[in-house]
């Protein structure tokens, strides 16, 4: 397990009876896409425990020789900001703030500098996003630029796992090309992705394993 990226073997309850609930089981390679099928329910469920924000009913989640629940608070918090970029199937954007603040948040609980944190910024925006829509807030921009901003947030820190809840399912294909394209360029080689969704697999990525729930 030393060399796994991820490590999880857990039973997270869905519907009250943990005996109806599958385990679910899979280890993954520095640069692994791992597919995740399931109900909305169960995509949900499993993203917390995957994102390190809701303990598994039995067994356990290992990033990189780390359980994160068995931290304490401020540790594991600090581990999710460095480690783990995670985007929920409803973005997690907050209406009433600015973009640029909401992408900024991961970043300033790791310690970089300003300077680095604008640099990171324009990297990732480069020419995809024009730089004033990210001083609008969520409500006054389009979806896309809402999944961007989102997608920046996760990607930021240069987590090592990033974990995607149901992002690209129901979108146009021109928006669903559009966002695996900002995730594909600006993701770490290294970095394991986890798609979960109650969709077939999508066609954009080659997928190392899929997980049926």
């Amino acid at each position: 397990m030393m060399n796994k990226q991820i490590y999880a073997r857990y039973i997270a309850n869905i519907n009250g009876k943990i005996a109806q609930t599958k385990m679910v089981s899979f280890t993954a390679n520095p640069g692994d896409n791992i597919f995740i099928q399931g109900s909305h329910r169960n995509c949900k469920v499993n993203f917390e425990v995957l994102c390190g924000i809701r303990k598994p009913d039995n067994g356990e989640v290992i990033i990189c020789n780390k359980n994160p629940y068995t931290m304490m608070p401020k540790e594991a918090a600090l581990f999710r900001c460095t480690h783990i970029g995670g985007i929920p199937h409803d973005l997690g954007l907050i209406p009433e703030i600015q973009l640029i603040h909401q992408i900024l948040d991961p970043v300033r609980c790791s310690g970089f500098s300003d300077e680095e944190v604008f640099s990171k910024i324009h990297k990732l925006t480069s020419d995809k996003v024009p730089t004033h829509v990210l001083y609008n807030t969520p409500q006054t921009c389009s979806f896309r630029y809402q999944s961007c901003a989102a997608i920046f947030r996760a990607l930021i820190s240069n987590p090592l796992v990033l974990v995607v809840n149901s992002l690209m399912d129901d979108l146009p294909d021109n928006d669903a090309d559009f966002l695996w394209q900002i995730i594909e360029e600006n993701r770490e080689k290294n970095n394991v992705l986890i798609y979960l969704s109650s969709s077939s697999a999508p066609m954009q990525m080659n997928w190392d394993q899929q997980i049926n729930l």
